[in-house]
């Protein structure tokens, strides 16, 4: 498949709306046409891509949540509770986070 682009589309939008995709685009270091393919061949502004993303963020958080309960259970029945572990995986799931929002923008 060549990347050699020639052809086009053409549409119509808005003054605002042509303003909106402009500043996505800069905001984003790309030209307009370049936003507009990406945009376009991720299904629609991202749309499997993102909620792909989202469910792997969901799976990582989820045991992390189940954890915290257990352990805010244990401590209001009176028990010690130790802590430290989840700074770590807190820590991880952060950056893990933080890495997945950056291919997501």
């Amino acid at each position: 498949m060549s990347n050699l682009k020639i052809n086009s589309v053409h549409f119509r939008i808005s003054d605002s709306e042509l303003k909106t995709i402009k500043q996505h685009a800069e905001k984003r270091k790309l030209k307009t046409s370049q936003y507009i393919r990406n945009i376009c061949l991720n299904d629609v502004a991202g749309g499997s891509f993102i909620a792909d993303e989202l469910l792997e963020l969901r799976k990582s958080i989820s045991p992390i949540g189940n954890n915290i309960n257990q352990l805010a259970h244990r401590a209001n029945s009176g028990e010690t509770v130790d802590i430290s572990s989840l700074v770590d995986i807190i820590h991880t799931l952060q950056k893990d986070i933080n890495q997945k929002l950056k291919r997501v923008k």
